[in-house]
């Protein structure tokens, strides 16, 4: 809280407040001595399982599961109630660092007070918050998601060696938490270094970032694929049984490079739930089971890139699991579901498609206005937006990735899009609330004014000391 006024130092507080006695409700009182009340899983299984071995081994790296959680695990004793606690610290610092972060970005003074305090009435959100006491990934993905928010927002207003690297060991926690995380590093690594081209004034530190994030995302995406069984065996079984087959489009292109089609696998995907238990161990799947290890992933890959209509039109009729995630079962099922004054999160995370909709078109267009008219705002304006579109594409890699959960796996991209919605919000307010007083001034001819607001300007985007 340091160095912030007065009154985001108290809505700063409170949200910590909030975010720490959901934890500690769930993890010492609801069920008291006989054990914490958290979300446990079969996937929360495989990354404690991870956590029992050395760092510096395989098994640990290369674990079925990315292997950032598994280390918050063993630094965390694999207590579960540590956990809890320790992934509901890191998460209340994460928030307030990028409410921080994203209010040094406007000068007037209700605008910052209103932007700071709806950033956090999002990380209120129980569709989010409450991923805090569950033993999964999603809460340090999207705590990680705010600091490298907050990373490259710091580094578009100031550029600089330090914040360079800040934001680069961000992003490395970022791909290391996730696969598909992975993914969306490697698209911005690919991007960056294509921007370094023709961007001559930053073309040393663009192309940094971009190489460190390539590279990042290739370790990442090469330890996935080190796990027994490698981490996109069960995802590619379920997304080939549950969406490809069947499909005009993709099962042709499959049985033509191999797959086993036969009776079995239809009775797969006609009633995947219960067939599944036969899937590793049945011999009526053995060939399935060959085909998958040995073509399956680079058949999948070429059907994508040899079919981009299909690869970009398939998953929009599922927009709405982006646009509001439906996570409501996961915390029906293990009973974690938090007080009701924790839905005042939805004033900051919306869960309408239509309202976030809406409200994605009404801030794109302002925003290019205001980029159009001020200068100053673009450099922010475009980080913005490739974050919008970065959320867009996770959304993507999580659905074409495993046609289970997907809800689930956008999580992260959901709120990296509502966080670009709520930085455009305040620019574009900022600046219709400003403009009256600067063509004011203006009118007026006072230049004192006028140089102040140049300076409040540079103070907004991190070049001077407030």
């Amino acid at each position: 809280m340091r160095g912030l006024p007065r009154v985001e130092a108290v809505i700063a507080g409170a949200f910590a407040v909030l975010v720490l006695a959901y934890a500690c409700l769930m993890a010492f009182v609801r069920d008291g001595f006989l054990g914490p009340r958290v979300g446990y899983g079969p996937d929360s299984q495989v990354y404690m399982d991870a956590a029992y071995h050395p760092v510096w081994t395989l098994e640990f790296l290369a674990a079925r599961g990315p292997f950032l959680f598994p280390l918050l695990a063993k630094l965390s004793a694999r207590n579960l109630r540590a956990i809890v606690v320790v992934q509901s610290v890191l998460y209340a610092g994460a928030w307030i660092f990028l409410a921080t972060s994203i209010r040094a970005l406007v000068r007037d003074r209700r605008v910052q007070v209103a932007v700071f305090g709806a950033v956090l009435l999002a990380g209120l959100m129980p569709t989010v918050l409450a991923w805090n006491v569950i033993i999964s990934t999603e809460s340090l993905a999207v705590s990680v998601l705010c600091v490298v928010l907050a990373c490259a927002l710091r580094l578009t207003a100031r550029p600089g060696r330090s914040t360079a690297i800040a934001f680069v060991a961000a992003l490395a926690a970022f791909a290391f938490v996730r696969d598909t995380n992975a993914l969306t590093a490697l698209l911005l690594g690919v991007a960056a270094l294509f921007a370094s081209v023709w961007w001559r004034s930053r073309r040393r530190l663009v192309a940094g970032i971009g190489a460190a994030a390539v590279g990042l995302a290739a370790i990442a995406l090469v330890l996935s694929g080190q796990s027994e069984p490698p981490r996109w065996y069960y995802p590619l079984h379920e997304t080939i049984a549950m969406r490809l087959v069947g499909d005009p489009v993709a099962e042709p292109y499959f049985v033509d490079h191999g797959l086993p089609l036969d009776e079995h696998l239809r009775a797969l995907s006609d009633n995947y739930f219960i067939v599944v238990t036969r899937l590793d161990e049945g011999e009526e799947f053995a060939a399935l089971r060959e085909w998958v290890r040995d073509e399956g992933r680079q058949t999948y890959v070429s059907f994508l890139v040899r079919h981009p209509w299909w690869t970009l039109s398939e998953p929009v009729p599922d927009r709405d699991r982006f646009l509001a995630p439906d996570l409501d079962g996961y915390r029906a099922i293990w009973h974690i579901e938090p007080p009701g004054i924790y839905w005042i999160g939805a004033l900051g995370f919306p869960d309408a498609p239509l309202v976030v909709t809406l409200w994605a078109i009404a801030a794109t267009v302002g925003l290019a206005a205001v980029a159009r008219r001020d200068r100053r705002v673009r450099p922010i304006a475009t980080t913005t937006g490739i974050a919008g579109l970065l959320a867009i594409a996770g959304f993507y890699a999580a659905w074409h990735g495993d046609a289970l959960e997907i809800d689930r796996h956008s999580l992260t991209a959901a709120t990296q899009f509502r966080l670009a919605l709520w930085i455009a919000t305040a620019l574009v307010a900022d600046a219709i609330v400003r403009r009256p007083s600067v063509e004011h001034a203006h009118d007026a001819g006072d230049d004192r004014e006028v140089d102040q607001g140049a300076r409040g300007d540079d103070i907004a985007a991190g070049r001077v000391d407030e």
